[in-house]
């Protein structure tokens, strides 16, 4: 029976973790709440899930796949009013529950750094936000310190369960939610984390260029082969599997 890689390593995701704590270079993935709100556990097992898609995913358009922490499920120190709306809360966004007017970002950095501001190096940190409605954002920096932050537009559509007490699908302006962009976005997020740009001078199509063209879409030749030369690729997931 023919199984597919991208099958196989969903099935096996967990064994990847068995060896990551050996590697430098991971990919460290986070589920970050509010102080004040509740977890969805539903959240915790969809990110799990797609994961191991991802990783998969990688493999199967890069021809190699990087090396993944545990996700870790973290509640931050700050309740959500200041976490959406600044400190102190701005009025107008604490009177609108669509708007998003804190610096999201700090506040996840704060969260999975016990209350110190920094990105770890030689990571790529992946953090799925809880009340962080459409907020996507990446970047890189010097010695390999990368992040990639989603929101709620992905862990709705991701686990089909609707935060009532954040900035839900129904606040988007529709596409944000629908088809193949909430999984694409973390794909193409994460892309930037290892340092890839938009490659909008070039022809063709990525997943760098258009996040919604997800799991189709891959990279351009160029990105393929930055990507196999990143520290966070030096080794083919499913050949560590089978040598151990």
């Amino acid at each position: 029976m023919r199984v597919s890689v991208l099958g196989a390593l969903v099935c096996i995701g967990w064994a990847t973790t068995l060896w990551a704590a050996e590697e430098e270079y991971l990919v460290k993935p986070y589920l970050v709440y509010p102080a004040d709100q509740q977890m969805y556990p539903a959240y915790e097992e969809a990110v799990q899930h797609y994961l191991g898609e991802l990783q998969a995913w990688y493999l199967q358009k890069v021809g190699r796949t990087f090396k993944m922490a545990p996700l870790k499920v973290v509640r931050s120190q700050y309740p959500y009013r200041i976490m959406r709306c600044g400190d102190p809360p701005k009025q107008a966004c604490a009177d609108d529950p669509k708007r998003l007017d804190g610096n999201w970002g700090m506040y996840m950095n704060l969260a999975i750094h016990n209350g110190t501001e920094h990105w770890d190096e030689r990571a790529a940190t992946l953090v799925f936000g809880a009340g962080g409605g459409g907020y996507a954002g990446s970047n890189r920096y010097p010695n390999d310190a990368g992040w990639s932050i989603v929101g709620d537009w992905v862990l709705e559509p991701l686990s089909g369960v609707e935060n009532v007490w954040g900035i839900p699908c129904r606040y988007s302006d529709g596409w944000q939610c629908a088809g193949h962009v909430p999984k694409g976005t973390p794909a193409h997020e994460l892309g930037h984390a290892f340092g890839l740009p938009h490659p909008d001078q070039y022809p063709g199509a990525s997943i760098m260029k258009w996040h919604g063209g997800y799991p189709d879409v891959g990279f351009l030749p160029h990105e393929i082969d930055y990507l196999q030369k990143s520290p966070f690729f030096r080794l083919d997931t499913l050949e560590k599997r089978e040598r151990s």
